[in-house]
């Protein structure tokens, strides 16, 4: 039993990854999903997320993985959210991921969930993923990882002062707490 082409050039763009919508789009129901996952043409990775049984489980793929199982307006945020842009080499161990607040969804396990509402404005779509901006993740990646983001992204040009600063007001308004919290343990571990 084979992938659609088309349904298999889909998930190779997206890391080996298929949702269950995909699937439905390119003319699979639910029983032909389950045939492809009982001969291991797919492996299930969570509710209606399956991925290629061929395709390598790399960073990118754990990523997007870990996004799309805490649900479909899940949006990957932080310092992984400023790998996926390439502004950090190495990707974080800890997958951070923003969920709409009231999101009543299960843990996900090696997912930080952040119930939290970001303006459009803080969302882009890279790799046909939901991820914070480049701004906002330049600013929680530093908080994370410490001011080495901050400087890359700047660095690299591909913001401006002026907008991390814009976003860190908008963090200091909504998140007051979190960010007081995070600047502690940065000076903490810096002393």
């Amino acid at each position: 039993m084979h992938t659609p082409p088309k349904l298999r050039a889909v998930a190779l763009e997206h890391d080996g990854v298929v949702t269950a919508a995909e699937a439905r789009e390119h003319g699979l129901d639910r029983s032909a999903v389950y045939r492809r996952v009982a001969i291991g043409d797919w492996v299930r990775v969570g509710p209606r997320l399956y991925r290629l049984a061929d395709h390598p489980v790399t960073d990118r793929t754990t990523t997007r993985i870990a996004t799309l199982s805490v649900g479909p307006s899940a949006i990957l945020s932080g310092s992984v959210a400023a790998w996926w842009h390439g502004i950090v080499d190495d990707r974080p161990e800890t997958i951070t991921v923003t969920a709409p607040r009231g999101r009543h969804g299960p843990p996900v396990k090696g997912v930080r969930i952040l119930n939290r509402s970001l303006a459009d404005a803080d969302v882009l779509i890279r790799g046909d993923l939901r991820v914070t901006g480049i701004a906002l993740s330049a600013l929680e990646g530093g908080v994370e990882l410490g001011a080495e983001v901050i400087d890359s992204v700047l660095q690299q040009r591909r913001t401006t002062g002026w907008t991390v600063l814009n976003s860190t007001w908008a963090d200091l308004t909504e998140r007051a707490d979190y960010v007081a919290s995070s600047i502690r343990q940065a000076l903490n571990v810096a002393a």
